[in-house]
């Protein structure tokens, strides 16, 4: 069973928001959040997806939390990527060398994460996205909604007009071995650095640094790159 509504609350927690704060910032009522929090209700794939954004995260993060094995913050990866270049060589040495020893504890860059296939092409339509995913597997829909264990007529409506709760969601992203950011978004969740034991260290740390940790490295991805333009 995902316990959604327990990550929800630990990450406005972490960012030292309010239910009232959170509300506000997410243009939605007090008592949604609150049922939100409380498990008496899930979020639409709209409102997950804004959520995700304003945090930095992927939708992965957000709705497995520390079960999840694909990149985790996408705004300290997009930062890092702006470093990975011959001009950064030495503010990339910093970086590696303030997440091995800030948190004084070592990176294990053996760190086993998963990464979407890059070559899979994806639209902002999950019901799009779906459907293509579908046909890659070559599956019916008949043979998903079996392993999925719904209708026929259910699946055909995800791929049409109406979106799936959260296990589904992961169930499907399980079959076709995708994030559920990349899904929902079309935005896949791979990072590839020309500098690869940077990026080695960085996808590591995603996996690994608490979301405090991560505050304080893109603060420092943030100065870094202010600095050099």
């Amino acid at each position: 069973m995902n316990l959604f509504f327990v990550n929800f609350k630990i990450f406005r927690n972490y960012f030292g928001l309010t239910q009232e704060q959170l509300a506000k910032t997410l243009s939605l009522e007090y008592r949604t959040i609150v049922a939100y929090e409380t498990g008496k209700r899930i979020p639409p794939l709209n409102t997950l997806f804004q959520i995700a954004q304003f945090y930095g995260f992927s939708l992965d993060y957000l709705i497995a939390y520390e079960n999840c094995s694909y990149p985790r913050s996408l705004k300290m990866l997009k930062l890092a990527k702006m470093l990975d270049n011959k001009a950064y060589s030495e503010a990339r040495n910093n970086v590696e060398g303030m997440i091995n020893t800030l948190w004084s504890k070592k990176i294990n860059t053996d760190t086993i994460y998963k990464q979407d296939n890059p070559s899979i092409e994806l639209t902002s339509s999950f019901h799009k996205n779906l459907k293509e995913l579908r046909n890659i597997r070559k599956m019916t829909q008949t043979q998903v909604a079996e392993t999925i264990k719904v209708s026929r007529s259910l699946l055909n409506q995800y791929e049409t007009r109406t979106f799936p709760p959260i296990d589904i969601l992961i169930e499907l992203a399980n079959i076709f071995n995708l994030s559920i950011h990349s899904m929902i978004s079309g935005e896949k969740l791979f990072f590839d650095f020309d500098d690869k034991f940077f990026g080695k260290t960085i996808l590591s740390a995603d996996q690994q640094l608490t979301i405090e940790e991560k505050k304080t490295l893109i603060n420092l991805l943030e100065a870094t790159i202010n600095n050099k333009t």
